[in-house]
């Protein structure tokens, strides 16, 4: 995705629009999705990266990765009981993944 090579060239307002491009293009693929889950936070509105969690755990919803990726948007939000419920979603759906025992 050019989005990515653009944040390796620490351009980082072209990502943010490359990212912004691609979800208009393709707003239901989840591997478009994800990247921009992944990086939306970081470079853009960490509100709209909730939103695209939410969406794609609306596509996928047994994917625990979206649910944990949908907790730590909440922690940057400052949500942290929603957090806790979507961490814990994620580790009922996959707890072989997420436990540390």
């Amino acid at each position: 995705m050019l989005a990515e090579i653009s944040a390796y060239r620490l351009d980082f307002l072209a990502t943010l629009r490359g990212f912004e491009q691609a979800m208009a293009a393709e707003p239901n693929d989840g591997f478009v999705l994800w990247k921009a889950l992944n990086n939306f936070p970081w470079l853009g509105d960490a509100v709209q990266s909730l939103s695209l969690a939410e969406r794609y755990i609306a596509l996928d919803p047994l994917n625990p990765a979206a649910n944990n990726e949908r907790g730590s948007r909440l922690c940057v939000l400052r949500f942290y009981a929603d957090a806790i419920d979507a961490f814990n979603k994620a580790l009922a759906i996959a707890p072989q993944r997420y436990s540390h025992g």
